[in-house]
């Protein structure tokens, strides 16, 4: 369990940092716009911030498939 629980750790880490990186800055960003007049680059953030998301999914996705098999099936934590 301690392998596939480090594991598991590694990705969520990974997880904050993207969000940190990539999603968090452009919420920033997105908070201070006019809805009625956004701008010119906002197709490109919005593409960082999907990209961000995808990349953040996977991780989280990792690190709870990691917590499971180390739940559920013993013999492959070690």
């Amino acid at each position: 369990m301690l392998v596939l629980g480090a594991l598991a750790l590694a990705l969520w880490a990974g997880a904050v940092v993207v969000t940190l990186v990539y999603n968090a800055p452009v919420n920033e960003l997105a908070a201070t716009w006019d809805p009625e007049s956004p701008p010119l680059d906002w197709e490109a953030l919005r593409d960082k911030w999907h990209r961000g998301q995808t990349i953040r999914t996977l991780l989280a996705v990792g690190s709870f498939v990691c917590l499971a098999l180390g739940a559920v099936w013993p013999r492959f934590a070690s």
